[in-house]
Order: C-alpha cells, then sequence, then structure tokens
C-alpha cells in the first residue's frame, strides 16, 4: 500500500485550507493545531472524528506537531495572524502577533515538509518580515511562488484579496505554480481547470 501524505494545518481556524485535501485518498487524516478553543469546538461539531488539537503554537515544539501528526510532515498549511498587516485593523509593526510568521517559517526549517502552503493578507508581503521568511525558505532550498488573488474567483465564499505562497522542496522537482481561477470575473464557472491545492497533490504523486 502506497503510503499516504500526512497534512498539518496551522492556525487552523476553521479548517479552510486543509478542506480540499479531506477527500482525496492520497493523503491521511489531517491534523488541524490552532489556540481558539471555539474554532476547535466548531469545527470537531461539523466533522466529530478530526484531529484537531487546541494549544499554543508560540509554546508548541517541531517535534510535538510531528508526534500529534504520527510521523513526518509531508505538507504544511498555515495562516499565521494577520491583524497587524490587515487593511481594516490599526496595522501596528510592533504587534506581537506579526511574530508568528517567523514562528511558521522555524517549523518549515525544523519539519522540512514536501510542500508548503500559506494565506495571508496582501500588505503581509509589504513587510520586512515577509522579505526575512522569503529569505529562509530560500535557504532551506524551496522553490516558491506568491501571488495576491481574489478568494471568490477560486470558490470562496467570500470576495477578498489574499497573499498565496506556495513552495515545494527542490528534490520534489516540481516547479510550483498557480491554475486560472475556478470562476471569471462574472462568476461563471471555469470547466477547464482544477485548484491549486490539487495539482500539488498530483505533483507529489
Amino acid at each position: 500500500m502506497a503510503k499516504k501524505l500526512k497534512i498539518v494545518e496551522l492556525y487552523a481556524g476553521t479548517g479552510r485550507s486543509v478542506q480540499p485535501f479531506l477527500q482525496w485518498k492520497k493523503v491521511a487524516p489531517p491534523l488541524l493545531l490552532d489556540v481558539n478553543a471555539y474554532a476547535a469546538e466548531v469545527y470537531k461539531h461539523n466533522f466529530p472524528n478530526a484531529n484537531y488539537s487546541t494549544l499554543d503554537l508560540k509554546k508548541t515544539s517541531s517535534n510535538n506537531i510531528s508526534s500529534l501528526a504520527g510521523g513526518n510532515v509531508d505538507i504544511l498549511l498555515g495562516c499565521p495572524p494577520c491583524q497587524g498587516y490587515s487593511d481594516t485593523g490599526s496595522r501596528k509593526p510592533r504587534d506581537p502577533r506579526n511574530s508568528h510568521i517567523t514562528q511558521f517559517s522555524k517549523f518549515v526549517s525544523d519539519l522540512k515538509p514536501l510542500a508548503i502552503g500559506m494565506e495571508n493578507v496582501p500588505l503581509l508581503a509589504e513587510s520586512s518580515r515577509f522579505d526575512a521568511f522569503i529569505n529562509e525558505i530560500e535557504s532551506l532550498n524551496y522553490r516558491w511562488t506568491a501571488s495576491i488573488v481574489n478568494a471568490a474567483l477560486y470558490g470562496s465564499c467570500q470576495s477578498r484579496q489574499r497573499l498565496i505562497f506556495v513552495a515545494i522542496r527542490k528534490d520534489v522537482g516540481v516547479q510550483p505554480q498557480f491554475s486560472d481561477p475556478q470562476f471569471d470575473r462574472d462568476m461563471n464557472f471555469n470547466f477547464k481547470i482544477c485548484p491549486q491545492l490539487r495539482t500539488l497533490i498530483i505533483y507529489l504523486g
């Protein structure tokens, strides 16, 4: 039997990043982690068998994440807190939550997943922390791509701009790329493409 890919979503909230993977036979049941107990409660109400743990990722070790995931992490997903960069917030450069993107890169460094997916607010891309994050990812031998997209064109029920980042470890031998949107700007469905995260799974075999 082929080995199933282990997926972890950090800062999981309502588990939207991991959602496309749930029906795919090539992946094991994913692990979701977040400090928000209410988010975990709501998610497990809808998915009673979900492996969702409530913990503070600033105080969690990479070894603990691997242990909870049942071994090496193949795909690491996350949306680190974005309040300090949100255009609807106060945009405080010293907001302590801004440091979570650095924490996310530390998890990448320790866990060395085959692939990474991160979603955040567009203004993060203008920050020095994002520059440092990119430098760290490149030093760890990942190929990456990023784009600011309207989430609604990819099937989200919300029309909002999001920064999407995808990276694949160089030894996988694949260049990450974004598929065309599922919908055009008039919200007509495009049947010729499939979601980027599913394309990523196909790449990983």
